[in-house]
């Protein structure tokens, strides 16, 4: 199955889960967005969309870096900006905190907010337009106004997917595990909880215990590979399997995906397009193909020339990425 015909059909599902869900997108205000939108989540509990998520990130690591979500369920801006903190590998403990209030434009109305800021590079807002709840996480980023609107033309923003190496985001058709009425662990995309979860594992240790939601996370993977790559399960699984073997070894091999979080979510976001089918066309195919082959000499029982060709291949891109 091409490349184009896949995403032409999550394209549709997208468009057609979102208008049934009668759920607005919230996009920054044309002229105060440091990029373009790009879909970074939808969440589904219940068979219907719950959370519309959008990110705006330059092409640089230093870029200004922008998460804004659309959804019924509320929550707190200091828990939303620490989930958005750790997943970049900003570390929590050492950095001032302060709240406070805070006005959002909303479809050009002004709505009062609750903000929190976390040193003097992040800082979140939330507030409440009717029975929609709009968080905002941003990096970087210091406009003179917030402001957002209101959308429910998602056609330029899927057309903008062909152009740009966004992870597909097409809602799960099972409840994630801590999604609204999920089990209380990470919510969201499944592969990308499933490598969150994997790599927050591989840093407490053998002595920490396995998250109660674990056997669900890896299932809710499996079905999100089944259905974007067409495959059986069983090859769904060992695809899957392989992805969190492939990130694992990154973490444990390369210093700069462990210190540097824009380059690691770079690494993450191609190693899951890669892995789905939906691109090869990645700035890190050689580091995918070299993965591969590395896999491939392991079971012959050759692994350690690949292993260096491997780790070569992802050096070179990540060099070439922090450039």
């Amino acid at each position: 199955m091409q490349f184009d015909d896949r995403f032409v059909r999550q394209a549709e599902r997208i468009r057609d889960e979102i208008s049934s869900s009668g759920l607005p997108m919230v996009v920054l205000a044309d002229g105060t967005k440091p990029a373009d939108e790009w879909f970074d989540n939808l969440t589904e509990s219940a068979g219907a969309i719950v959370t519309v998520a959008m990110v705006y990130a330059g092409g640089d690591p230093g870029d200004p870096w922008v998460w804004v979500e659309a959804g019924r369920a509320p929550q707190r801006p200091r828990r939303m900006l620490e989930a958005h903190m750790r997943r970049r590998g900003d570390p929590l403990d050492g950095v001032q905190w302060t709240e406070g209030d805070a006005t959002v434009l909303v479809d050009g109305r002004p709505v009062e907010g609750h903000a929190v800021w976390a040193g003097h590079r992040w800082w979140a807002v939330r507030c409440a337009h009717g029975d929609l709840e709009i968080g905002i996480v941003a990096l970087d980023w210091r406009p003179d106004v917030i402001a957002v609107d209101t959308t429910a033309d998602v056609a330029p923003i899927l057309d903008r997917l062909r152009f740009r190496p966004a992870y597909p985001l097409a809602p799960s058709p099972d409840p994630l595990p801590g999604g609204p009425g999920g089990l209380g662990g990470p919510g969201g995309e499944p592969h990308r909880a499933l490598i969150e979860a994997v790599l927050r594992q591989r840093q407490v240790g053998a002595a920490g215990e396995p998250p109660a939601y674990w056997a669900a996370l890896w299932q809710a993977a499996v079905r999100r590979q089944a259905a974007l790559a067409e495959q059986s399960e069983p090859d769904a699984r060992r695809t899957v399997a392989g992805t969190v073997e492939h990130l694992s070894a990154l973490s444990a091999d390369a210093g700069w995906f462990r210190a540097d979080g824009a380059l690691r979510e770079r690494a993450i976001a191609e190693t899951l397009l890669y892995d789905t089918g939906l691109s090869h066309d990645v700035p890190s195919r050689p580091a995918q193909q070299a993965w591969s082959r590395k896999r491939e000499h392991a079971a012959r029982g050759a692994q350690a020339t690949a292993h260096l060709h491997w780790i070569d291949a992802w050096t070179a891109w990540a060099k070439g990425a922090a450039s």
